[in-house]
């Protein structure tokens, strides 16, 4: 693939648990062919942690062909599952909802559009 677009990944770190944060599960694996990745996630999400997102932001910042493509967004408040947010549970969580504009202005800049 050309890129990938997670939003609140599951089971990227061993055992899915937070204690776990900086250790990749075993079966994924970053080096020079891994494409760029965008990430998102809600520091409240109580199925997939946080620290999830932030193993595989730090492994890609690890390597030097992946550094300048990986980009993350941790919104404060959002739980698991905001999806598109059609329908947000409260404003307190309207901040996450901006991930889909950030999203296309991350993958407008990665395949080298202006930003005019």
């Amino acid at each position: 693939p050309d890129f990938s677009l997670l939003v609140y990944p599951w089971s990227v770190m061993d055992g899915n648990a937070a204690e776990n944060a900086g250790t990749l599960a075993a079966e994924i694996a970053v080096d020079d062919t891994t494409p760029p990745a965008a990430l998102f996630h809600a520091s409240d999400d109580g199925t997939a942690p946080w620290q999830n997102s932030y193993t595989y932001f730090e492994a890609l910042q690890g390597s030097m062909d992946n550094a300048a493509g990986a980009r993350m967004g941790v919104y404060p408040s959002g739980g698991h599952g905001f999806g598109m947010c059609q329908f947000p549970s409260s404003p307190s969580n309207q901040e996450v909802c901006e991930w889909p504009a950030s999203a296309a202005f991350w993958l407008h800049n990665l395949f080298g559009g202006s930003q005019e």
